[in-house]
């Protein structure tokens, strides 16, 4: 879950031509006394060292991530819901750079339209997505609606490719007209 979207347009600022966050300069009331501190020596404290300051880094995953309140979230869906005010589901990154948060760049998608969106392995033998080697030549295969689907075997690896881009097109086009 999310922090609710008035606490985050209160404390980050973000660019959708750039997909920069940033964090605003706070106020003494957004923080709680310390036995150590009091709110307004770590308010100036926060402000002088983040205020202005780029939201996040670049973790392991690639995916950029910040902290707010001592929890971990994901920029991309904090983005999403500062800019619709909706909670994703799912967020593609178009380009599959998982880095690049500009606006353009985001997407709300199934959990099927993500996996499609994602990097072909890099243990793939063929280097398409739904194509194996067989036993004289290759078979082609793709997932709808959580169930695998052969579309046969074939001589070469450009047949079994043409055969899985065109079920992608069918796949494609028939939810087009599921959506009207």
């Amino acid at each position: 879950m999310l922090p609710e979207i008035e606490l985050l347009e209160k404390i980050l600022e973000y660019d959708p031509s750039s997909g920069s966050l940033t964090f605003k300069k706070r106020e003494p009331e957004m923080f709680k006394p310390s036995k150590t501190r009091g709110v307004g020596h770590q308010c100036n404290l926060f402000n002088s060292r983040l205020a202005g300051k780029s939201a996040g880094s670049k973790s392991s995953d690639g995916y950029v991530s910040l902290k707010i309140n001592l929890k971990t979230y994901k920029a991309h869906r904090i983005i999403w819901k500062m800019m619709t005010g909706i909670e994703p589901k799912f967020i593609d990154h178009i380009n599959r750079d998982t880095s690049d948060n500009r606006w353009e760049n985001l997407r709300d998608v199934t959990h099927a339209e993500n996996c499609r969106n994602r990097k072909i392995q890099a243990n793939s033998s063929t280097g398409v997505r739904g194509v194996f080697p067989r036993p004289g030549g290759y078979r082609a295969v793709i997932q709808k609606d959580g169930k695998r689907i052969s579309l046969g075997n074939y001589p070469s690896v450009d047949m079994a490719k043409a055969a899985r881009k065109s079920a992608e097109f069918e796949i494609s086009f028939s939810q087009l007209g599921e959506l009207k």
